[in-house]
């Protein structure tokens, strides 16, 4: 992934760089992060090409202080899953958490011990973490062929509420003891609650298809075929 901030002289990479030695910790009991995201003084390669990869980025070159995240690597392999599926069928279903349609900002982050912290702290022992670009990878896939169709992304929980997941763990319950289907239950919730920063909401669903006269599936709108 890489980030770039908008400047009155054009787009500048935000690169990584060692913190000041003032920096504090992300969470109490925290370590103070090594390393720290600064603006580039001059374009790099990626900011003058990675910004122009699409109108969305382009828009926004004149709104000094905008900032945008693109990652290369996941257009490339949405790209090559694109041509894949319009040359040869098939089907694809991504599933991520990320915004619905607008570009990622500052979603940078690392988690240590089911705790948010800087992506820079105790590098090596923490999980780094971004959001994903849908649109960004439905708008690639789509240039890739013109043999598929894109559908969503549509938030997860109404995603696995309309594939029928309540009608099945109803199914499942019946031939469960009482301490079993309240442990089942527990994980439906969790996969499909849309409060707050709950799994339903902050995950997505994409679906990549070939192109069938823009019929949606089941779980994008589209009802079962008899």
């Amino acid at each position: 992934m890489h980030a770039f901030e908008s400047t009155s002289q054009g787009w500048r990479e935000l690169l990584v760089s060692p913190a000041p030695p003032d920096t504090k910790p992300t969470v109490i009991g925290g370590v103070a992060p090594e390393f720290a995201l600064t603006r580039a003084t001059q374009p790099t390669p990626h900011a003058l090409l990675l910004p122009e990869l699409s109108e969305r980025y382009k828009a926004l070159k004149k709104s000094v202080g905008s900032v945008i995240e693109v990652s290369p690597e996941s257009l490339a392999v949405v790209e090559d899953i694109a041509k894949r599926i319009g040359e040869n069928k098939g089907a694809a279903l991504i599933v991520d958490y990320g915004p619905l349609d607008t570009i990622p900002v500052n979603s940078l982050r690392g988690i240590r011990a089911h705790r948010i912290v800087s992506p820079f702290e105790r590098p090596g022992e923490v999980d780094i973490s971004v959001d994903v670009d849908f649109f960004a990878l439905a708008e690639r896939a789509l240039v890739a062929s013109e043999k598929i169709e894109v559908h969503g992304p549509v938030e997860q929980g109404a995603f696995l509420l309309t594939m029928g997941m309540r009608e099945r763990m109803e199914q499942l319950g019946k031939k469960m003891s009482e301490e079993e289907r309240e442990k089942m239950e527990t994980g439906f919730n969790r996969l499909v609650e849309k409060g707050g920063g709950a799994m339903g909401k902050v995950y997505k669903v994409l679906a990549i298809v070939p192109e069938r006269g823009g019929k949606r599936p089941v779980g994008f709108g589209g009802g079962i075929e008899v």
